[in-house]
């Protein structure tokens, strides 16, 4: 859980300076911005975390980065910028994807008991 929130928190900071004068300018004020993201980083993190540690490889998270930026940046924007009166479900800061980057946060967490971490003195 600490390694999650640590690393969350720090790719979260990562993206702030783009976020408040650059890409992320969707309408939304930047307080919501930054927070929403904020929050879906560090639940998303969890995931990223899970499989690594499952894993035993950075590959399955890459992958699920790349792929995660490639349906939001050229799928689901497209389709849901027709609705420019409500920027609060477009794009990354979509609040939709926030609740369930945080349900899976919590389904991961209630089984975290099946990860086991090697000290690496395989």
């Amino acid at each position: 859980i600490r390694t999650s929130i640590i690393a969350g928190i720090i790719w979260a900071s990562w993206h702030y300076t783009v976020m408040i004068w650059g890409y992320y300018k969707t309408g939304e004020p930047v307080w919501f911005v930054l927070t929403d993201n904020t929050i879906q980083v560090v639940a998303f993190s969890f995931i990223f975390t899970w499989l690594t540690i499952k894993s035993k490889s950075l590959f399955p998270a890459v992958i699920l980065h790349g792929t995660m930026n490639l349906y939001n940046q050229q799928i689901f924007t497209p389709l849901t910028e027709i609705n420019p009166e409500n920027p609060w479900f477009v794009r990354d800061e979509s609040t939709i994807l926030t609740f369930v980057l945080i349900l899976f946060a919590l389904y991961l967490i209630l089984r975290r008991k099946e990860l086991t971490v090697s000290s690496g003195n395989s």
